[in-house]
């Protein structure tokens, strides 16, 4: 039995290795994640499509213990013979019922699974010792960056059938962050672009990935300078809800030399590479102007939009390409 919770990333990658016990809890902050394991266990323990009559779904924040419990209980009909019964968004269900779902870890009744989706699965608990021991605990909390570079190589060739070169996943992490649903769109499209079988170089991530993150401050800011507020609105909405929302990260020098973080520019598809900051060095003239530059619009049309100041019909500026 495992001592501690497998990392999604190891679950993700053989998860016929590791067979569901009566019950399973998905935790971490990676929403991507959490949902790719339960995909997994769902494959796992129900097989292929006939396993849909076999499956129940419950809503976390108004589950019942012995609605949960009862299905579990029920016979399969239909598939391999075993029930799976997924309650997402689970925290609020397991604050409830954390006694009984410990008492039922120690005793499960019936042949079903129990999926447990929680954002919050703290350690100390005897909830998560009980898992442990005698379940299935899959961490899924995000990695540092260069476990996320390790992890879009595997995945690249498990999930999309491309390989991705080591320089082509950091670009891609450098530009996008380490947000792996984000980061598997990106390889999506570059595998749906490159072909089965291919590998991605760091070209071809300059010339066709994440080229919507450069044109966003410009558009915003000629929503706001055209008049057009709701459309303003529904960008800075939309970028509020990405925490690398407009591009790479950028830093406005102070002075010779110097940098300090808390503003961010864009910089278009390809530049990625010495135009790039890299640690312990300033940017490149030419890319403090551009950061700079794009920055202060971006700041100033959000402005705008916020206090209701724009002119409709107002002059527009030109449109400019990052």
């Amino acid at each position: 039995m495992a001592a501690k919770a497998l990392h999604a990333f190891d679950y993700l990658a053989q998860p016929q290795k590791h067979v569901p016990r009566a019950v399973c809890v998905v935790f971490g902050d990676e929403l991507f994640l959490r949902r790719q394991a339960v995909r997994a266990i769902r494959r796992v323990v129900l097989g292929g499509d006939e396993g849909e009559f076999s499956l129940s779904t419950f809503d976390g924040s108004t589950a019942e213990l012995a609605d949960v419990l009862g299905e579990l209980a029920t016979v399969a009909m239909f598939g391999p013979g075993q029930r799976l019964v997924v309650v997402e968004g689970a925290d609020e269900f397991v604050s409830r019922y954390r006694a009984e779902l410990e008492d039922y870890v120690a005793q499960p009744t019936g042949r079903g699974v129990l999926v447990l989706d929680v954002k919050a699965f703290p350690g100390n608990t005897r909830l998560y010792k009980a898992v442990v021991a005698e379940g299935l605990a899959i961490d899924c909390k995000c990695p540092a960056a260069a476990g996320v570079v390790r992890w879009l190589g595997s995945w690249a060739v498990q999930a999309h059938r491309v390989q991705v070169s080591q320089a082509a996943a950091e670009m891609l992490v450098e530009m996008i962050g380490s947000e792996l649903g984000l980061l598997d769109q990106e390889l999506a499209k570059l595998a749906l672009l490159t072909g089965s079988g291919q590998k991605i170089t760091p070209e071809m991530v300059g010339r066709l990935a994440g080229g919507w993150r450069a044109r966003t401050a410009w558009d915003l800011l000629d929503a706001v300078l055209a008049g057009q507020t709701r459309q303003a609105e529904t960008i800075i909405e939309v970028q509020k809800n990405s925490r690398r929302s407009w591009g790479f990260p950028c830093r406005r020098p102070t002075t010779a030399g110097a940098s300090h973080e808390g503003h961010r520019g864009t910089l278009a598809p390809g530049e990625h590479g010495s135009g790039l900051p890299q640690p312990g060095r300033a940017p490149s003239n030419a890319l403090q102007a551009s950061s700079v530059e794009a920055t202060q619009a971006c700041e100033h049309a959000a402005a705008q939009a916020a206090a209701g100041t724009e002119r409709p019909g107002a002059a527009k500026s030109p449109r400019r390409t990052p």
